[in-house]
């Protein structure tokens, strides 16, 4: 009999392990599905759901612990998906404590502090990574401290506290140098180290950090992540004037990016290495970088590599004497680096166009590149001195900031001490009471009269800290106001700027422009101004219109003689959204005040409209003349309906122009959370 049980049991047993063993099997079958789809997100997301319903009622607890912190992950990459995230990760940790994995947990704990880093919340990550730290401490865990030093280092370095964040880096590294060394793989203090003294302008005692991420890359035959580490390593040198081995540097970033066949990477290395050569007119070693990139890269994509390749072929025909080419490649250059918005780099290649069109002895089209040089310079120079103007400003804040946190910090020992001399006063005090509350029951009553108000006492302290919480959540409450109070009030220092420029500029035109500028700085302004005044930070379109058309009237001096019609269905949106369409407001709405409007009657109609899910339609209608019969809108090149194209184009939808007894301009355009899906 007993055998038959053994028996009986051995088969139970297989059967589960069998069991086991099939769950286990399709659960990675589901995970490679989701690694495949890694551009679909609502894919992943049902596929992340589907290995839960298989977890289900199954023993496989450390997978579903994996399949939470996923789900973790995939929230926050979304919009206003900070909550589902951290709900993900508080089951992840209550599994952990319910099953009693206290391995798991710590990495939990990890992605929770990594879930704050990346939304911003420097202040949550600061107090959860303090409590891991003290914890790891108690527990005698050298490597969770040092693990915790490392991080809110790393929050300092995001914070632009340099000083605070090399002092927690070098603690971080103390700790991790004493560490056996089988618990030193885990993680370590090299990145935190590398980028401080990176970006506090030590680039030389950041050499050796870079050089142990690279070789501890190279162990673990990451070879892509060593290109980046390589890559960051060159550039500490070019901040050393060391070319040479800067050189050296850019050639590892090329070897490691074709080891991981990472063809950003080697169009970044190419690029930097056939500018150089071309700096020196080695034209060789400069062709056989390109050589490397047409044989690795055959097609490049990336808008940065592609325009610094092109501008590199623009100085290769100059040195060749090939000044066709050369302003051919040149132009192509400067069109993408517009696109970029890379201010730096045009002003360097329109001087490269002026010089090139002086040897084809084109004057015409030498003056035209001198004058956009020229241009070029003034705004980098303005615009220099509003950022000195910013910098300064949050400067200031920032030591206000620090000299407030150390005088509440001396506050709080003072109290700190003021209490802890009061309960030892108060234990003394006790033990006297209880010494004598033996000789006379009159005592013993006196005792517990004492106990009374001594608890009432401690009432009164709960109840005022009570309301110091409550203070303390009104205040930051302001303080997220207050953030778009400071934008409203930096748009309106720009404008006021441009004003006082104006009015020492003589030519129409350029006034003209200046003015324009100061629309489109005003219309943003507006945006910042309704997300300070409203509580749920959403524009409501219908308020922001009127007064958006109120103020070019009132610039234009016809606010009287203009009927104006404006329906929205007081629809909402964010602030990503409802800057380019505010801008396409403002340039379409000043056109009909310039130019459109008939001699009798003005009428201006603004129409905003849904016209299926997640898709809407503006219309701007004027009852004027119309434009020409014969004009076409998509090749205007006015600034002003080029603006209206490209931020249509944004907004992931498309501008037309027709004439009804008038302009009427249609956009169509899709919502904030409707362009991040498509993404």
């Amino acid at each position: 009999m007993l055998r038959f049980i053994l028996i009986a049991l051995l088969i139970l047993g297989s059967t589960k392990l069998f069991a086991q063993s099939e769950v286990r099997a399709e659960y990675e079958a589901i995970r490679a599905k989701i690694k495949s789809a890694k551009d679909d997100a609502r894919l992943r997301y049902q596929l992340f759901h589907e290995q839960l319903a298989l977890l289900e009622n199954t023993e496989e607890n450390d997978l579903r612990f994996q399949t939470f912190l996923s789900l973790a992950t995939y929230w926050k990459r979304q919009p206003n998906g900070v909550d589902s995230s951290k709900s993900y990760i508080e089951k992840a940790m209550e599994l952990c404590s319910q099953e009693n994995l206290p391995q798991l947990l710590w990495e939990a704990e990890q992605v929770y502090v990594g879930l704050y880093t990346s939304f911003g919340e420097y202040d949550s990550a600061k107090v959860h990574i303090n409590k891991m730290i003290q914890a790891s401490r108690a527990a005698g865990d050298s490597a969770g401290v040092a693990w915790g030093f490392a991080e809110l280092s790393l929050i300092y370095y995001h914070e632009n506290n340099y000083p605070d964040a090399l002092t927690l880096a070098l603690k971080s590294k103390d700790y991790w140098e004493k560490l056996p060394e089988s618990k030193k793989s885990a993680f370590d203090p090299w990145t935190a180290l590398a980028s401080v003294y990176v970006a506090s302008g030590k680039p030389e005692a950041a050499l050796e950090p870079l050089q142990n991420i690279i070789d501890n890359a190279l162990k673990k035959e990451s070879y892509a992540l060593a290109a980046q580490w390589s890559l960051q390593k060159a550039n500490a040198h070019r901040l050393l004037d060391d070319s040479t081995n800067m050189i050296l540097h850019l050639k590892d970033v090329l070897t490691y990016g074709k080891q991981a066949n990472h063809a950003q990477l080697i169009g970044i290395s190419c690029a930097f290495l056939i500018d150089h050569f071309i700096q020196y007119e080695m034209t060789d070693s400069a062709r056989f970088y390109e050589n490397e990139l047409n044989t690795h890269v055959p097609v490049v994509t990336e808008p940065y590599v592609l325009a610094q390749l092109t501008k590199n072929r623009g100085a290769m025909a100059v040195l060749e004497g090939r000044w066709d080419k050369a302003i051919e490649q040149y132009e192509l250059a400067l069109e993408m680096y517009e696109n970029l918005k890379a201010k730096g780099v045009q002003q360097e290649i329109s001087s490269k166009l002026y010089e090139a069109y002086l040897q084809q002895k084109d004057y015409q089209n030498a003056l035209k590149y001198h004058l956009l040089h020229t241009e070029i310079k003034d705004s980098l120079f303005s615009k220099s001195k509003i950022e000195e103007l910013k910098e300064i400003e949050l400067t200031y804040n920032f030591d206000k900031q620090r000299i407030s946190d150390s005088l509440l910090t001396v506050q709080k020992n003072r109290e700190l001490k003021a209490q802890h001399e009061l309960d030892l006063a108060e234990e003394k005090q006790s033990k006297n009471l209880l010494i004598f509350g033996l000789l006379a029951l009159g005592l013993l009553i006196g005792f517990v009269v004492f106990a009374l108000v001594r608890k009432r006492r401690q009432a009164a302290l709960l109840d005022a800290k009570n309301q110091k919480i409550q203070q303390t959540l009104h205040e930051k409450q302001l303080l997220l106001k207050e953030v778009h109070h400071r934008v409203k009030n930096n748009f309106q220092l720009v404008s006021s700027l441009l004003e006082l420029q104006s009015k020492g500029i003589e030519d129409e035109k350029a006034k003209a422009l200046a003015q324009e500028g100061q629309n489109r700085v005003k219309s943003m302004a507006f945006i910042h101004q309704k997300l300070y005044q409203n509580d749920d930070l959403l524009i409501y379109f219908e308020d922001y219109l009127t007064k958006l058309v109120q103020e070019i009237a009132v610039m234009h001096g016809k606010e009287l003689d203009v009927k104006t019609s404006i329906q929205s269905n007081n629809h909402s949106f964010d602030i990503d959204t409802a800057i380019p369409l505010g801008l396409i407001v403002n340039e379409l709405v000043t056109n009909s005040y310039k130019y459109g409007f008939a001699e009798t009657s003005k009428e201006l109609s603004i129409e905003l409209r849904k016209t299926e899910e997640n898709t809407y339609k503006l219309t701007v209608k004027d009852n004027g003349k119309g434009l020409p019969p014969e004009f076409d809108f998509v090749k205007a090149r006015s600034l002003g309906l080029r603006l209206v194209r490209r931020l249509a184009k944004q907004l992931h939808g498309s501008a037309e122009y027709s004439n009804d007894n008038g302009c009427v301009f249609s956009i169509y355009f899709k919502d904030t959370e409707t362009r991040l899906l498509a993404d």
